[in-house]
């Protein structure tokens, strides 16, 4: 029997605060991207008027903690510490929300760390054990979204070294289509029993454009039939960055949902 999922859309904080009406209107359920700015500018009280405001339209939640400059496996003690601060707060702040999961970036880049996984797993499992001790007394799953990772075998490492039912693993396609050297195939055998999450939007290859899916060369037939083979139920978060790509994001990921009996 097909299961019925609730399908997130990509806001950043700001952009949900301007907007919630819209938000309310259209029962987005929201995945609120905090980037440092917004961690450093928020209001508590605006944070929990927009909580109770969704929880009203009984609409739910994800986070997307910040990434840009952050460096959870960095070997710079300050930019390791700056790191720790930016998803301690975001742990704080999204628990506000009671979110269903907070996603975060676990920045391997083979150019910064001159090919040296080891060196990234080693510096990212002191992070992430202490930021996980968190998320367990706040009771917030995590999930790591892969990135440059051109092979899924470090980040199956952290997830299999942290070894906890709240540390998994966030799958986004037009990522994967961008960077990745192996299969679609692969990266299912390889981290498939982990996925929790995923992003999806499409491209070409060329830019990480966030189109909808179908419009450009990804295979989501095989993604969702993959999905299917491997019995796993994901949150599914769409990432559109344009506004006027919204309805048509939300249209094909329904399409291919119900095609694959998913929905």
């Amino acid at each position: 029997m097909a299961m019925q999922h609730v399908i997130h859309v990509n806001v950043p904080y700001r952009m949900l605060s301007e907007n919630l009406e819209f938000i309310l209107e259209k029962n987005l359920n929201p995945e609120i991207y905090f980037n440092g700015e917004a961690l450093d500018s928020y209001s508590e009280a605006d944070l929990r008027s927009i909580q109770r405001a969704l929880h009203k339209r009984g609409l739910k939640t994800t986070i997307h903690a910040p990434f840009m400059d952050l460096s959870p496996g960095g070997v710079d003690a300050k930019i390791k510490h700056a790191t720790l601060e930016r998803l301690d707060q975001t742990l704080e702040v999204g628990s506000i929300f009671r979110p269903r999961l907070i996603v975060c970036h676990p920045g391997y880049n083979k150019w910064f760390f001159d090919n040296n996984v080891d060196l990234w797993l080693e510096n990212s499992l002191v992070t992430w054990k202490e930021i996980l001790r968190k998320a367990e007394q706040l009771n917030v799953p995590l999930a790591i979204e892969n990135i440059f990772e051109e092979e899924p075998s470090g980040l199956f490492k952290l997830i299999s070294r942290i070894n906890s039912p709240i540390f998994n693993f966030c799958f986004d396609t037009g990522h994967f289509h961008l960077f990745s050297s192996v299969s679609m195939e692969d990266w299912f055998i390889s981290l498939g029993s982990f996925i929790k999450e995923v992003h999806l939007h499409d491209n070409n290859k060329h830019a990480d454009d966030h189109l909808p899916l179908g419009d450009g060369e990804i295979d989501f037939p095989l993604f969702f039939k993959l999905i299917n083979q491997y019995g796993v139920q994901p949150i599914y978060t769409i990432e559109p960055h344009r506004v006027e790509d919204l309805e048509r994001s939300l249209e094909k990921c329904h399409y291919f949902l119900k095609q694959h009996q998913l929905i």
